[in-house]
């Protein structure tokens, strides 16, 4: 909402100045919330909001159907369906601002007005007075009753009482029928007009006010439906939006964007008399568009922001007579219909995968590569299969070829030349290369002929300093400047000589390198370039009984200089320090990076756990001490935190990968550490590692995976990344936030600047279709996709890594078809795809299946599928994956919703029958066997305990005993074994286990339903025919429409969130069990036991009471139901789920000091705590003492960081 007049007129210059503009929204509970941002102490942006409770909303059916506020944002309209509308009068911003300055509560509503009405509202709005009548309001709603249209319109003057403007009923103006219920109404700003928007045609309303409403039609020439169209009849429009033009130039005249859905966009104009005065067609954009559609203004082009509720949106720019300049995407992987990950394991207790491994216990497993996680996504031209991933993204601006070979590169500006420009170092064994860009980075500059540097040897370091850039190689220390230039050789310094440079660090001006003489010896040597003679001068010289593996460069406060070195000591691995400048050490001092303990001179007592020397070390300094970090050569890295008087405070070691990690400062100096770790081609960001009162478990700072993206091909392969070169602040950007990286990926160089945000940094693969089914086939590699294309089904196989298509379907001849047998045909849907592995004696035999339907026919098909030899594919492609039928059941009578191969049989779900068919070995045909009735139509089926667990649409889960079956003769038919006594209309299903032991009888049936619900069924396996029962239910925002299991945390988290303060590991390896939903998002499910169950919920219930944390999600409650309120946990089965997204906002906002702040809830609190595990977490809290609350909350806390991890 905004005012027509200026909200700083007048108003007192005050902090507490409100913004020109609110934000509202209309709950379902029919309360509305102005939310607006304000400036906190800290200078940060935050939102406030204001709730207004109106008393009488009970009487207002789906209030916030209808929301519509008068241009002066003096007046806001809501409505429902039918019956009734509100109208509430605003206070001015005047006002407002007044309240702010004074310290009161806002108080946005001055009065309000029901009024009722006969028929149904289909639209409502506030139309613009004519210039000059600025105090005229005038409301227009579109009734309809009794199937016929009509405009009624409510007309009164600013401050008028509103019990008196709708004291009655207006009767309206009846519409001509080819204008009733339009699309979309759009109020004109002249003539107090209005534009109809309806399927066919679009007019324009004027002298509405005068009693004979004149109706002229805007010819515009519409285009034929586009790709992202997905509808069978004319695309229809839905969205309109108004740009910024000058106030001189609206008095006379109107313009909007008017958005269809399949991503046309129109502009049309209005003249000073309400007529159509121009249309233009703007551009068909790769999008579809629903009611997400805006326009913003910049200096001089308009931009426009639009999305939908299938696949990505698009943001453009438009400038006076030229073409829509692309500025990015919308994120939007919705909706999704199915997932899958890699992991080859399919159930929580399966001996061997899909692979051929082994199930490890949790308590027996190490670290392993995280799984993968896919969804399809989107439909249409703009389908795709999307990874999902999280973390930090560094957006590619640009990339280089380089060529193979270099190890490290460097961003200097240039400074030997006149023109703004940047030298690029490009360091190769035996050598360097200097190539000239040009300010934009878009091209090398041929020109320069000689370069100031030395690209005879290898560069170990540069960096600028001061006015200078300083370069180290293998032979020289360069010093460049504007007009200097300055070559050291190692060679004409005595302690040096001949000998071999191994690694150099450079800070202000300092440089230290480490050396290894023909005699063995390692030494490190202290260079100072001083001022302004800009000589190179050795300072300092430490030989060093052990191997040097790398040195480091840390400047403190007082302008001193840190020395850190990695050494390799009769095979251990050492930290040493010394400090340059100030006071001086004779030698350096030696450390175990495991325990930070000075070590003597002479010797090393004891084995560091570690048998592979440290690679690298980083080290900066902030507020509260110093951070050390080692990689290590067998993926380890040590972080270690030092307070300001050099005493440790806590050092922790983790294994982050299988390869070397090197590290390397990624913050400014004082600033909040960050550092980069590169490691098994990937890149991480370690941050907040001076928080040690809540990271625990082993885990020390929060760690991010760095996901570098190519803004314009976001569905290509992530570059692997070898090596990082973080750049200077504002060298090229110095935008908040980000920082500017330099990325080595094989021949390639890519510039580009990481967010330091953590958020979804999914990866679309594109699939040219509606995907609706995925599985990762691990003996092809490769993603098994079901799609569809013009209403016509196929399959493909996508390599994961680089999203091609390696699908070539055949025939049984081998010779290459468009479709293979059973897909292809125009209407049919493929609802279910499944692998089945054959066995015959030591022979296996992989196939898919696939479930056919359409109307009242259905067919499944086995379809066998393997890869082409690297021989075999053409002109060096890629190998593609050659696939046909191999056997097909025909001629079913309805659509198959299921299927599922289990050793000899194919069990698939016809309409409501389940049948059984066998693979008759000799005649190698399938043979049906047996079949079972169900109750309604089954959409998953499973094989748990020997038995097959049928998911019926509308009738819950039912277990069924198989047939039993002698060759391919029946000798006991199907029955029915257990079913549960409600009829849930469900969604999916999976098998989770609840102890570490394989006991079927321990496991549970984990049921999606389609009210948003998720229950825990135990089917009673030992007693026949009794009903399953329910452990627990849960109510979540979005209905679950596919379960999978998976190991997918990061490596570093594997080994950190292992089973502890009471989670149940729900897999015998204890992998996640995820869910998806048709929005897109992911949720996690975790077992829990009783105890700490009661502690999670009893932090819940009182966030319930909260308003910070249930601001708007529940009806505000009285002061006598709050008084009565009582958060002790029960435990009935609809009251053990346990919120996850509300003890985040818990975890977030640090509320548990204020939630548990009374001494019975803080008593409470402390009793459950001591329950968790048999109190063995609290057994070192005194029972008295200053510090007992701080330290149970510190539990409390370490507790809900352990749940919340990012499964990602």
């Amino acid at each position: 909402m905004s005012d027509v007049e200026d909200p700083t007129e007048g108003a007192p210059s005050d902090h507490a100045l409100l913004p020109p503009q609110m934000l509202l929204l209309v709950l379902e509970t029919g309360d509305t919330v102005f939310l607006y941002l304000r400036t906190d102490s800290d200078g940060a942006l935050a939102w406030a909001q204001v709730v207004y409770e109106s008393s009488r909303k009970d009487l207002l059916s789906y209030p916030g159907f209808h929301v519509a506020v008068d241009p002066s944002s003096r007046y806001l309209a809501l409505g429902g369906p039918d019956k009734s509308f509100e109208i509430h009068e605003l206070e001015s911003f005047q006002q407002l601002n007044e309240q702010s300055r004074r310290d009161e509560p806002l108080s946005p509503v001055k009065s309000y007005r029901l009024r009722s009405v006969q028929g149904v509202i289909h639209k409502m709005v506030f139309l613009h007075p004519r210039p000059g009548d600025d105090h005229h309001i005038i409301l227009l709603l579109i009734m309809v009753k009794n199937g016929r249209s009509k405009l009624v319109t409510y007309e009164w003057e600013l401050g008028d009482n509103l019990r008196d403007v709708f004291a009655e009923e207006k009767k309206g103006i009846g519409m001509p029928s080819e204008h009733q219920m339009p699309l979309l109404v759009i109020p004109l700003k002249v003539c107090s007009a209005f534009m109809f928007v309806s399927e066919e045609q679009i007019v324009i309303c004027t002298d509405l006010l005068h009693g004979a409403p004149e109706w002229v039609g805007f010819d515009v020439s519409l285009r034929p439906a586009t790709t992202n169209y997905h509808g069978r009849n004319q695309p229809l429009w839905t969205a309109w939006a108004r740009p910024y033009r000058l106030a001189d130039w609206l008095r006379y005249n109107d313009c909007v964007f008017l958005a269809r859905e399949d991503g046309l966009v129109y502009y049309l104009q209005v003249d000073s008399e309400g007529c159509p005065a121009e249309s233009n067609y703007m551009d068909k954009f790769d999008c579809n568009i629903s009611t997400a559609f805006a326009c913003l203004y910049d200096v001089d082009s308009d931009i426009l922001i639009m999305g939908g509720d299938s696949g990505p949106g698009a943001m453009y720019k438009f400038r006076p007579r030229e073409d829509a300049i692309p500025l990015g995407t919308l994120p939007n992987w919705s909706p999704v219909v199915d997932m899958s990950t890699t992991d080859e394991f399919s159930t929580w207790n399966q001996e061997v995968g899909a692979a051929g491994t082994h199930m490890v216990p949790w308590t027996d497993s190490t670290p392993s590569r995280p799984d993968r996680v896919f969804c399809t996504s989107g439909r249409g031209a703009k389908g795709t299969v999307t990874e999902y991933r999280y973390g930090l993204q560094a957006k590619i601006g640009l990339e280089m070829e380089c060529g193979l070979g270099v190890k490290q590169s460097w961003l200097l500006p240039a400074r030997s030349s006149s023109l703004n420009a940047f030298d690029l170092l490009l360091s190769l064994p035996g050598q360097t290369v200097a190539v000239r860009l040009t300010e934009d980075l878009s091209q090398a500059d041929e020109n320069e002929t000689e370069s100031p540097y030395d690209e005879s040897s290898r560069t170990l370091a540069a960096a600028t300093a001061r006015d200078m850039i300083i370069q180290v190689t293998e032979k020289f220390i360069v010093v460049v400047g504007d007009t200097f230039c300055s070559r050291s050789s190692f060679g004409t310094f005595d302690d040096i000589g001949s000998a071999f440079i191994l690694d150099a660090a450079i800070c202000n001006g300092v440089i230290a390198i480490s050396t290894h003489h023909q005699d063995s010896r390692f030494a490190i040597h202290i260079f100072r370039i001083e001022h302004p003679a800009r000589s190179v001068n050795l300072v300092q010289s430490f030989q060093v009984d052990a191997e040097v593996n790398c040195v480091s460069l840390c400047q403190h406060q007082d302008d001193t200089v840190e020395l850190l070195a990695g050494l390799w000591q009769d095979r251990c691995p050492l930290l040493a320090r010394a400090k340059i400048g100030g006071e001086r050490f004779d030698d350096l001092e030696k450390f175990d990076p495991y325990t930070f303990s000075l070590l003597p001179n002479n010797g090393i007592d004891g084995s560091p756990a570690s048998v592979e020397p440290i690679d690298s070390v980083a080290s900066c300094l902030h507020d509260s001490g110093q951070v050390i970090v080692a990689g290590f050569r067998n993926g380890e890295v040590s972080t270690i935190l030092l307070d300001t008087t050099g005493i440790l405070v806590w050092q922790r070691t983790e294994r982050l990968g299988s390869s070397t990690a090197r590290v390397c400062v990624a913050s400014e100096p004082g600033a909040s550490p960050m550092l980069l770790v590169t490691i098994d081609s990937r890149l991480l960001l370690i941050a907040s590692t001076d928080a040690p009162t809540i990271l625990h478990d082993g885990v020390a700072g929060v760690k991010h995976q760095i996901w570098p993206v190519d803004a314009s091909n976001p569905g290509a392969q992530c570059p692997a990344v070898d090596a990082v070169t973080v750049l200077p602040r504002n060298l090229l950007s110095d935008r908040d936030g980000t920082i500017s990286l330099l990325l080595l990926s094989g021949p390639r160089v890519l510039f580009s600047e990481l967010c330091l945000k953590p958020g979804p940094a999914h990866r679309p693969i594109p699939v040219d279709g509606t995907p609706t089914r995925v599985m990762y086939s691990h003996h092809l590699k490769c993603l098994v996709v079901a799609v569809t294309r013009n209403d016509q089904p196929a399959l493909m196989f996508v390599d994961p890594d680089t999203g091609e298509d390696l699908s070539k379907p055949t025939d049984n001849h081998g010779a290459a078809v468009p479709y293979i047998k059973g897909l292809g045909k125009t209407g049919d849907k493929i609802y279910g795809l499944s692998d089945w592995e054959f066995k015959i004696d030591n022979s296996v035999w992989r196939f898919l299946i696939v479930a056919i339907g359409q109307g009242e026919r259905g067919e499944v098909i086995v379809v066998s599928a393997e890869k082409e030899t690297a021989t075999g594919a053409q002109n060096g492609a890629t190998p593609k994956i050659r696939y046909r039928t191999r056997f097909r059941r025909k001629g079913l009578v309805r659509p198959v919703y299921a299927v599922l191969g289990f050793e000899d049989f194919v069990i698939y779900c016809t309409g409501r029958k389940i049948v059984w068919e066998i693979l008759d070995r000799n005649d190698r045909k399938l043979k049906s066997i047996d079949s079972y009735e169900l109750d309604s139509p089954a959409t998953s089926l499973k094989m748990v305990n020997g038995k097959l667990v049928a998911l019926t649409n509308s009738h819950s889960l039912e277990v069924i005993e198989p047939p039993r079956v002698t060759g391919i003769e029946t000798t006991a038919t199907c029955k029915l074994l257990h079913t549960e006594a409600r009829h849930r209309h469900t969604v999916h299903m999976i098998e989770v286990g609840t102890k570490s032991q394989l006991d079927p009888a321990t496991s549970l049936m984990l049921v999606s339903d389609r009210d948003c619900g998720v229950t825990g069924l135990w089917v009673p396996w030992q007693v026949p025919e009794k009903d399953l029962q329910v452990i627990f239910e849960a109510d979540l925002k979005a209905s679950i429409r596919t379960f999978r299991r998976g190991r997918t945390r990061p490596f570093w988290e594997q080994d950190a969130r292992r089973p502890r303060y009471g989670r149940i590991a729900m897999t015998i390896d204890d992998a996640e069990i995820l869910g998806v939903s048709l929005d897109g998002s992911m949720h996690q499910f975790t077992l829990l036991t009783r105890e700490i169950t009661h502690v999670l919920r009893f932090i819940q219930n009182l966030a319930f009471t909260d308003k910070q944390i249930y601001a708007f999600s529940i009806p505000q409650r009285g002061i006598n139901e709050m008084t009565e309120f009582d958060p002790e946990p029960t435990l009935r089965p609809d009251s053990m789920h346990v919120d996850g997204d509300v003890l985040q906002q818990v975890y977030d906002k640090k509320a548990l000091e204020r939630l548990v702040a009374t001494p019975s809830t803080l008593s409470r609190l402390r009793e459950l705590l001591d329950e968790v595990e048999g109190g063995e977490y609290t057994l070192d809290i005194p029972v008295d003492g200053l510090d007992v609350a701080e330290r149970y909350y510190k539990l409390a806390y370490r507790i809900l960081e352990y749940f919340l991890a990012p499964i990602l």
